[in-house]
């Protein structure tokens, strides 16, 4: 049986984040998905103490703190090496959003062609099958982010900032000390292409928003796009991480 653990990456909760990781419990327990969940702390203030505290009771949460806000590869990273430190028998990890928006049920979609070895990761995809609204910048931005991504990738790449992913044990022994820091989603597709690790996209659902507030603003949607224009010159010139075969 393939043994999977679930990682969420939260910086400064709302009021409702405890609720969000009991709904994520019962709905992973009633479509029979018993796993641990780890949440890394990327530097939330004191004030979010008492709603880690009340999440930290729940059965298998682990809860692990950044002492300063080090954006959300970083804490994707800390996250994967605290579960294959402590569950070296996991073979799997899902990387959820904070908000709510991510539901349980698709992760068995997810894990059907990681399951199969038909790819090394999959990508929880909101616009697969679907019609892309491009009206306002931020839309827009993600649109010419995916498709510069397709170009550069040589793959079909529709939702280019989704949290929504599932690691398979080759993905994990490259991204446990690799992963992109910051804002990472484009820079990571663009990583995992590099070292030939194969990338399907899933077709999901959202749900509305229960805690937070996006963290892919304005600002930082124009800041992920200029960091991924300087990894199209960067990546492809970066040595492969050991062990990885470039195609």
């Amino acid at each position: 049986m393939t043994r999977c653990a679930v990682l969420i990456p939260v910086y400064e909760p709302s009021e409702k984040f405890p609720e969000l990781v009991r709904a994520i419990r019962r709905e992973m327990s009633r479509n029979e998905i018993e796993v641990p969940i780890l949440i890394v702390n990327d530097g939330c203030s004191s004030a979010a103490d008492p709603l880690f505290a009340q999440v930290a009771d729940l059965a298998d949460v682990t809860i692990v703190r950044h002492a300063l806000n080090l954006g959300k590869g970083a804490a994707l990273k800390t996250g994967i090496n605290a579960i294959l430190t402590r569950r070296p028998a996991i073979d799997v990890i899902v990387t959820a959003d904070g908000d709510g928006q991510h539901r349980a049920c698709d992760i068995v979609r997810l894990l059907t062609p990681v399951v199969s070895g038909r790819a090394d990761a999959a990508l929880g995809s909101r616009f697969l099958h679907r019609r892309r609204d491009t009206r306002g910048l931020r839309r827009l931005s993600q649109a010419l982010l995916a498709a510069c991504l397709s170009t550069v990738t040589r793959r079909s790449v529709t939702d280019p900032t989704s949290g929504f992913w599932l690691f398979g044990p080759r993905a994990l022994r490259v991204l446990s000390g690799h992963h992109p820091a910051g804002y990472a989603e484009p820079e990571l597709l663009l990583f995992l292409s590099r070292n030939s690790l194969r990338v399907t996209e899933v077709p999901i659902r959202m749900r509305p928003r229960i805690a937070g507030r996006t963290s892919l603003t304005m600002p930082r949607t124009l800041l992920a796009l200029a960091r991924t224009a300087l990894a199209f010159v960067v990546v492809p010139f970066r040595r492969l991480v050991e062990g990885q075969a470039h195609d």
